[in-house]
């Protein structure tokens, strides 16, 4: 069965933070059916139905739950309880390979009368979102068929038309990098690896500060690779740390405040491409005693097939089974160090992941007189990870497994383990491609900073010439030196380097007056303005603002 793209939620380990607590929580408390389910709550819990159904799915008897959430739907239900079934049922049979029926059932929810904001059913959830979430899972069973270019525009009609509703930030930053990233697979996917760059830059660095990723540092850096392009790369890193540098120093001063040196190393955002890079340096160097380190983590046992957190581990483990039969013998000697014990669940990971013969002996032994069920699902996802060698031990295992080790094989067979971000190598990648160069090439805000002056000179010799220099000077004074400075007119402050302008039109009313519509804003925000304007001793001055909805401000004399 193909399989959807999967967006991996991933935090740095040494990253604590609001967002990877709530996403712990997130896991703790879970969805009814699935991780991209809709749950039943107290408002349908009565209905024990949905809750079977429901249960059907969770353990992995897909047929039995596209009978029962039908049957369900063929009862009388209110809006909020046909909504989730009718949702559960698509995302039933899109695990059960039938793309096309899921589709027609999401399409069908989207014109049902159920309310979008409905409150959310969890901690990390804050509305429902029918519809939007309908949507996206059409571009998820597109991408499933192979049908890139229609997933591509499902997801795009997702982010206009349905967008994500949510009151919470972090949940608002998850919703733009998983838009930003999903473009990036479809395009890469799709045989356009330079556009795929600046989507996946989109979501690895505009929105890392509610919400971090790994996965699309890694596509990053796998294309620049691909395309033999990594001082390319490496320049962009540095353009891109730079500004964050100057960002950061500025704030500082704004707010007389002392930096921390080592905390602004350890928190720029190239931090994860640039550790990724020193880790394939040590994986070329065979340097395993020190990408062995890196797999120790303590107190990890049974944590592998759940964790989404420890993208250097997974980096790691990936560059010691390059060469596996050393590396196994490396892993052997830990794991049968007594000292060790604290430190087994990604070296077991490592020692599948590497698949020899012998690895997967020690881990065979080691799954059959396993009777923890989290150790025991770690073994058996670790040993899955064998290719067919893996799987002939699974296979062998089955016959005699009882228990906690026969539920782990049973979750496995019935594809309940997820995978941790893996760092795959590029798709549909066309010969000679050349990706951008420049900071400017990625990002078009960094492109229009770049292209302002340092410094404007007031042009008062025509209406448009005036409010042309006054525009720009304000939209200059923001990106070079932004902190609320006043713009030329009374009681707005903005606090944005971004700002753009936009004049529209001009009207004379006489050879001394005249008046000139604008827009000011951000990107997607412009706001319509007019200015009055009144020439004097050869000069035109802006006499008046008129802000539609706020009404018309006098501007004292001299301007």
């Amino acid at each position: 069965m193909k399989l959807s793209p999967v967006c991996t939620v991933v935090i740095a380990p040494v990253r604590w933070s609001v967002v990877r607590i709530c996403r712990y929580l997130l896991l703790i408390i879970g969805f009814t059916i699935c991780g991209d389910g809709l749950a039943a709550d107290e408002s349908v819990q009565g209905e024990p139905s949905l809750e079977a159904a429901n249960r059907l799915f969770a353990i992995g008897n897909h047929e039995a739950a596209e009978r029962a959430f039908r049957e369900l739907l063929a009862t009388d239900l209110a809006p909020p309880l046909r909504g989730k079934a009718t949702f559960n049922l698509g995302h039933t049979l899109k695990h059960l390979g039938r793309y096309d029926e899921a589709i027609m059932v999401f399409k069908s929810l989207i014109g049902q009368p159920v309310d979008d904001l409905e409150p959310g059913g969890h901690l990390m959830e804050s509305y429902r979102n029918y519809r939007p979430r309908a949507q996206w899972e059409i571009g998820n069973s597109l991408f499933a068929k192979g049908d890139f270019a229609g997933a591509r525009d499902a997801y795009e009609k997702s982010r206009k038309k349905y967008p994500f509703q949510s009151w919470c930030g972090n949940e608002r930053a998850y919703h733009n990098y998983r838009y930003a990233f999903y473009d990036g697979i479809c395009l890469e996917y799709l045989g356009r690896p330079a556009e795929a760059v600046i989507a996946y830059y989109q979501a690895a660095f505009p929105t890392s500060a509610l919400y971090f990723s790994s996965d699309a540092h890694f596509r990053i850096l796998n294309l620049y690779e691909a395309a033999g392009q990594l001082p390319a790369l490496l320049s962009i890193l540095d353009e891109i740390d730079g500004r964050y540098f100057s960002m950061i120093e500025m704030m500082a001063n704004i707010h007389e405040r002392e930096l921390n040196p080592e905390e602004v190393e350890a928190f720029r955002p190239t931090y994860v491409i640039r550790r990724l890079l020193e880790l394939r340096r040590l994986g070329e160097e065979e340097r395993r005693d020190v990408l062995m380190d890196v797999v120790r983590i303590q107190g990890q046992d049974g944590v592998p097939h759940r964790d989404r957190g420890n993208w250097e581990v997974i980096e790691a483990v990936r560059l010691l089974a390059l060469t596996p039969e050393e590396s196994t013998a490396d892993l052997l000697a830990a794991l049968n160090d007594p000292a060790e014990a604290f430190s087994h669940g990604w070296m077991m990971h490592a020692l599948g992941v590497c698949g020899t013969q012998e690895g997967l002996s020690w881990l065979k032994k080691r799954a059959a007189r396993e009777k923890n069920i989290w150790a025991a699902q770690s073994l058996i996802y670790s040993i899955s990870m064998g290719g067919k060698r893996g799987k002939h031990v699974i296979d062998e295992l089955e016959k005699f497994a009882e228990h906690n080790l026969a539920s782990a094989i049973n979750g496995y067979r019935q594809g309940r383990f997820s995978t941790p971000v893996t760092p795959s190598p590029p798709r549909n990648i066309p010969k000679g491609f050349r990706l951008p160069e420049s900071l400017a090439e990625l990002d078009e805000e960094f492109a229009y900073e770049q292209s302002l002056p340092e410094s404007v000179e007031i042009d008062s010799s025509s209406p448009k010439a005036l409010v042309k220099s006054l525009l720009l000077k304000t939209v200059v004074r923001e990106a070079k030196n932004p902190g609320g400075i006043n713009a030329p007119w009374p009681s707005r402050e903005w606090n944005d380097p971004m700002l753009r302008f936009k004049i529209n039109a001009i009207r004379y009313q006489s050879d001394s007056e005249a008046e000139v519509d604008f827009e000011l804003g951000l990107p997607n925000q412009m706001e319509p303005t007019t200015y009055i304007l009144k020439k004097t001793a050869g000069e035109w001055r802006v006499s008046s603002v008129f802000i539609p909805g706020r009404g018309t401000f006098e501007l004292p004399s001299p301007q």
